[in-house]
């Protein structure tokens, strides 16, 4: 069964400014709902960790489950309680993931609403890139997080099919390969979201620059590379 352990994220690029004028202008205004929706995903980035794993737990476990016989049900069957008990764990971080994104993505919404009102033709420019690159991240996101449920549940199937002394081998052949083909959408999903958070990581401190907001650079609490670089993927034979 194929491994591919998720390294999602958003690289915590977070700015002050170090002086207001009297009277937030819109770039202030945006700055300010900007950096708010980076906080709202603290949830988010919290559960990246624990599911990369909770993944690796998961897949130890199976790589011992398949040296079983049916002569050892016994042993499959507390394998197969320890991989489903980890499964669910992953749903329950998965949906405090998605509920962070969720609520940054509607503070964003604040921001696009201000677009419109910058007044400098190239600062509205950059704003309108850094919004629709942020736009394509939250939707590749949502496409992210169906990949992942679908093959979490295949999972789920699959352990529980070999608790079933009359399953087949054909039957397990058919089910790892669904799972498979599930974490090959999970990688290409994983990969562009990764993409397009380094892109906005790149466009937001441009914008700030272009709207003449002086800002400071507070740290990067987290280090976001590519899911090529950090895929572990290893096929296993289902024997």
């Amino acid at each position: 069964m194929k491994s591919v352990l998720r390294t999602i994220g958003f690289a915590v690029i977070l700015f002050t400014l170090s002086a207001c004028s009297f009277g937030a202008s819109t770039a202030e205004e945006m700055y300010e709902h900007l950096e708010k929706a980076l906080e709202l995903e603290a949830e988010f980035q919290e559960q990246q960790e624990p599911l990369v794993e909770l993944e690796k737990e998961e897949h130890k476990i199976y790589e011992e489950m398949i040296t079983l016989t049916t002569e050892q049900m016994d042993q499959i069957n507390a394998l197969s309680e320890e991989a489903l008990a980890t499964i669910n764990e992953r749903e329950e971080r998965l949906q405090k993931e998605q509920a962070s994104i969720q609520a940054s993505q509607e503070e964003f919404k604040k921001v696009e609403a201000l677009v419109a009102d910058l007044e400098e033709e190239n600062v509205q420019q950059s704003a309108e890139e850094l919004v629709t690159t942020m736009e394509e991240r939250y939707s590749t996101y949502q496409l992210l997080n169906e990949a992942y449920t679908k093959a979490i549940a295949l999972e789920k199937e699959m352990y529980t099919m070999v608790t079933d002394e009359n399953m087949t081998m054909e039957q397990f052949t058919e089910q790892v390969e669904k799972i498979n083909t599930a974490y090959e959408d999970v990688s290409k999903a994983n990969k562009t979201f990764n993409d397009l958070t380094n892109k906005y990581n790149t466009l937001k401190p441009a914008f700030y620059e272009q709207a003449g907001l002086d800002i400071v650079f507070e740290g990067n609490d987290t280090e976001v590379d590519g899911a090529s670089d950090n895929e572990s993927e290893g096929q296993e034979d289902a024997s």
